[in-house]
């Protein structure tokens, strides 16, 4: 993974600078495959890294990279990395959680903003 694909590109400059990776990150940057959503789950059953990620028609999209349960939130949420253009916000996915498919809804990070 790249900082591209998890949404962190912010933190890399490649403008003037000239570094092992460069043009790797450089290619990357120019169309990165993959993505980062956030997901909340009703219940109480928690995502864990590396659980997958399925979309429409019961399609393999991607896999957790981290769950937990919010306390502020009430329910469980995780972070997946997915295929591009394969989970938009509000759409609902299914994260196999020890073989049953659990309705997840695709939601914008981050989870909580305090206001």
């Amino acid at each position: 993974l790249t900082p591209f694909d998890v949404g962190l590109g912010f933190a890399v400059q490649l403008k003037d600078r000239v570094f092992p990776g460069h043009e790797a990150l450089r290619s990357a940057k120019a169309g990165s495959p993959k993505s980062r959503i956030g997901l909340t789950l009703e219940g109480k059953r928690v995502p864990r890294e590396e659980y997958k990620v399925y979309g429409k028609d019961d399609l393999l999209i991607g896999t957790i990279s981290s769950g937990t349960f919010s306390p502020t939130l009430s329910k469980p949420i995780a972070m997946a990395i997915v295929e591009s253009d394969t989970a938009a916000v509000g759409e609902q996915v299914h994260v196999d959680i020890r073989g049953k498919q659990i309705p997840a809804n695709v939601v914008d990070l981050p989870f909580y903003v305090r206001s």
